[in-house]
C-alpha cells in the first residue's frame, strides 16, 4: 500500500472507501453506507456521529476508539465533535429519525432547537416545500428533507444558526455554491434555518393538530412563527391539513389486513365489528377495534372531511344501514367491498330506502386500484392506493 489515500466506487456511487498506511496520523478509516466517517484528532465540537448512528448508516469496518470524528461526503469535508463514546452496534434504530414528526420532536427538544425548512424546489426534488427537519441541541434531528444528500451539512449550520441566532438561507443542487454536495434527483432545493423562539406558538400548533383543527404556520423572514397571518405577504406558509383517519367496517381477513396495514402506517384508524374474532384478531395485531353495537356510536368516528369509511363485508344484509347514516356525513371517501353486480344491489336496496342519486354517488364500488383483486392482501394495497389517491384531490 502506497502512502497516498486510495479512493474508489463501490456498489453505490455513494459509497466510497478509504485506506490509508498504518503510519498515517490518524491511521485507520471506516466505510460507512453514504458516509465516511475518518478518525481525527479531538478538536472542535461533531454531532454527526450522531447524525450517522440515527440513521444507522450501517458501517461496514471496524470502527477504532478516538476522540472525535471527520465526516467526508464525496469530495467534501465537514468537521464536528463527538459528544459521546463511538460505537460499532449496528443496532437500527426503533424509530428512524425521518420518520419522526419534527415540531412535536421540537417542542419536546426545547431551546436551542433549530429549524430546517424547504422552501423552494427546482426541478425534481425528494420532498415538496413546507417539508421541514428539526435539529435538536445535541445534534439530533428529527424529519429529513432528502434522502441523506445534505442532513449532515445542515447539522454543521444549525450550529452556527444557534450561535448566532441569525436564520441562514442555503441551496443545494444546480447553482449551489456548495459543488460537493449534489442531489440524485438533479434538482435544486432552497432551505431556511432559524433558531426556535416561538415555543408557545409550536404548544398551540400541537393542540390544534391534536384536536383534528386545520392550522396554518406562517414563518417570517426572520425566523418568527404565528398561527395567524397578521404578517407580511412575503411570509412562508405551512398547511397543516388533519391527517387521513380510516373508519372500517367489516369481518374477516381483508377488513383485520386493511385495518393492520393503515397501522403500520401509523394512520388514525379504528375497525368496528360485530364479530369478536376479527376484532380480537385485529386488536392482537396492534390494531384500534370497536365492537360495533349501536350503529349510532360511529358518528364521532367520522367527524370530518378527512375521513375515509370503507366496508369490508362478505354478509351485505350488514351494510345498508351502516351507509345510509355514512353518505349523510363528511367523509370524504365512501366505499365497500364487492363486485359490480353486488354494488348495483347495494345501491338499489339503498335507493328504496329514500336514499337520493346524489348520495348514492358517494358510495364507491367495486373498491381498489387494481380491478378484481381477490388476495386479501392485494386488495388492502389497491384500496389504501385508491383512498390516498382521492385524498391528494382535497383542498
Amino acid at each position: 500500500m502506497t502512502n497516498a489515500m486510495t479512493r474508489f466506487s463501490a456498489a453505490s456511487p455513494l459509497l466510497w472507501r478509504f485506506f490509508v498506511p498504518e503510519d498515517s496520523p490518524g491511521g485507520r478509516f471506516v466505510v460507512a453506507e453514504f458516509m465516511i466517517i475518518r478518525i481525527v484528532d479531538n478538536r472542535e465540537n461533531a454531532a454527526l456521529f450522531k447524525y450517522c448512528q440515527q440513521f444507522n448508516f450501517g458501517i461496514l469496518a471496524t470502527l477504532f476508539m478516538a476522540p472525535a470524528v471527520e465526516l467526508i461526503c464525496g469530495n467534501s469535508k465537514r468537521r464536528g465533535t463527538m459528544k459521546q463514546e463511538l460505537t460499532t452496534s449496528g443496532q437500527v434504530c426503533q424509530a428512524h429519525p425521518a420518520l419522526v414528526d419534527p415540531w412535536e420532536a421540537a417542542l419536546s427538544a426545547g431551546p436551542g432547537t433549530v429549524m430546517a425548512v424547504l422552501t423552494q424546489t427546482i426541478g425534481p426534488a425528494y420532498r415538496n416545500p413546507g417539508t421541514v427537519m428539526s435539529i435538536a441541541p445535541d445534534g439530533s434531528i428529527a424529519g429529513a428533507l432528502t434522502s441523506g444528500c445534505i442532513e449532515a451539512d445542515l447539522i454543521l449550520h444549525a450550529e452556527q444558526v444557534r450561535a448566532k441566532g441569525i436564520p441562514r438561507r442555503l441551496r443545494y443542487g444546480q447553482g449551489s455554491p456548495f459543488m460537493d454536495l449534489r442531489l440524485p434527483c438533479g434538482g435544486a432545493i432552497e432551505v431556511m434555518l432559524f433558531l426556535i423562539r416561538d415555543f408557545e406558538i409550536l404548544a398551540d400548533l400541537s393542540r390544534h393538530r391534536a384536536a383534528r383543527r386545520r392550522v396554518s404556520v406562517h414563518l417570517s423572514k426572520a425566523g418568527r412563527l404565528r398561527l395567524d397571518n397578521s404578517g407580511e405577504n412575503e411570509d412562508f406558509t405551512i398547511d397543516f391539513p388533519a391527517p387521513t383517519r380510516f373508519v372500517i367496517f367489516g369481518a374477516g381477513p381483508e377488513a383485520i389486513l386493511f385495518a393492520d396495514l393503515v397501522r403500520s402506517l401509523g394512520y388514525e384508524h379504528v375497525l368496528l365489528s360485530h364479530e369478536d374474532h376479527s376484532l380480537d384478531a385485529a386488536a392482537k395485531m396492534g390494531c384500534k377495534t370497536c365492537r360495533l353495537d349501536a350503529l349510532s356510536d360511529f358518528r364521532e368516528l367520522v367527524a370530518d372531511d378527512r375521513c375515509a369509511a370503507l366496508l369490508f363485508y362478505h354478509d351485505h344484509d350488514y351494510e345498508p344501514e351502516i351507509l345510509s347514516r355514512l353518505v349523510n356525513g363528511p367523509a370524504y371517501y365512501i366505499g365497500a367491498q364487492g363486485s359490480r353486480t353486488t354494488q348495483a344491489n347495494r345501491l338499489a336496496r339503498l335507493s328504496e330506502m329514500g336514499v337520493p342519486p346524489e348520495k348514492l354517488a358517494r358510495i364507491r364500488g367495486p373498491i381498489g386500484l387494481i380491478p378484481s383483486s381477490r388476495d386479501p392482501k392485494m386488495l388492502a394495497i389497491s384500496v389504501l392506493a385508491e383512498v390516498m389517491q382521492a385524498a391528494r384531490e382535497l383542498p
